[in-house]
């Protein structure tokens, strides 16, 4: 009521009059749009993919000055893989595992080699980019190369598989 004795005393100065009666107001209620669902269930099946790991190792020589031994240490490995499932599904899993080192030395250097499996899981997208399911990957890594005194940085490629199971 307030508001229309206002909007009466502001009309009376403007020189104009307000209306009497009020036109009915029809609220809609909104809704938010539905996602659209997936066409079709995406079957579980195998997931591979490629990329590469790295890590660092502290690389102990038991060989005294200008004499020979071995050498030994322990690097962490992890990366980032891109991996691929059925249906044309694909996301990044994290890889990760560690490698024994060990190889002759000399002077604090020499060759090392050493394996290990690398073990991963994570989600993997419909092209849609709706989650699809779960992927778990594994793959083996072999790491040889010369050890330039007692630091070792090793940038190895990898290749891993396994399940994808659907959601």
């Amino acid at each position: 009521m307030i508001n229309l004795l206002r909007a009466a005393a502001i009309a009376a100065q403007l020189g104009t009059s307000v209306p009497t009666e009020v036109a009915p107001v029809s609220v809609m209620p909104r809704t938010a749009p539905a996602a659209a669902p997936r066409t079709k269930a995406i079957a579980p099946g195998w997931a591979n993919g490629d990329g590469w790991v790295t890590g660092n190792a502290f690389m102990n020589c038991s060989a005294p000055p200008n004499g020979s031994g071995w050498m030994n240490g322990t690097a962490h490995l992890s990366g980032n893989i891109r991996v691929h499932g059925p249906e044309e599904t694909s996301g990044y899993i994290t890889v990760s595992g560690f490698v024994f080192l060990q190889g002759s030395c000399q002077n604090g250097q020499g060759f090392v080699s050493g394996n290990t499996t690398l073990n991963g899981w994570g989600t993997l997208y419909a092209r849609d980019g709706k989650p699809a399911g779960t992927a778990r990957v594994s793959g083996r890594v072999f790491v040889s190369q010369y050890a330039f005194g007692s630091f070792l940085f090793i940038n190895q490629g990898v290749s891993v598989s396994g399940s994808f199971s659907a959601k």
